[in-house]
């Protein structure tokens, strides 16, 4: 009896109770492509590259550049397009995926992952030529 409670303890996805950390979020999304969903409405999605790398594409279809990194229990990504305006966030990982509390925003912007959406980013702007 007590093999199968370490079996099932052990065999259970692992959840984080508090905030990701940079390393646990980086584990969790390089190499992927996740959307976002906001109050029931697509907000965009981010592809996550290697060396903390990223793009974000908005609802808009508008792009953005940038990398992140840990500040405290958040986690920040700075985009080429807005320098000295960095976008803070705790994230969590729950069940149904990432969980992003904006702290940027006096209303506290709650991002949801998107799950089993496996589409590509498409930029439309603000870095397509003609």
């Amino acid at each position: 009896m007590r093999s199968l409670a370490l079996l099932l303890l052990t065999a259970a996805p692992a959840f984080a109770e508090g905030p990701l950390t940079v390393e646990q979020f980086s584990e969790h999304v390089t190499g992927r492509t996740i959307w976002f969903s906001e109050n029931g409405h697509l907000a965009g999605g981010e592809e996550y590259l290697p060396n903390k790398q990223v793009r974000w594409v908005n609802s808009a279809g508008e792009c953005m550049t940038g990398y992140y990194d840990q500040l405290d229990d958040m986690i920040c990504f700075h985009y080429d397009q807005k320098p000295n305006e960095p976008q803070c966030w705790t994230i969590f990982i729950e069940p149904e995926g990432l969980r992003h509390v904006f702290l940027n925003d006096p209303n506290m912007a709650v991002q949801l992952e998107i799950p089993d959406v496996d589409d590509p980013l498409l930029c439309l702007g603000p870095e397509v030529g003609v």
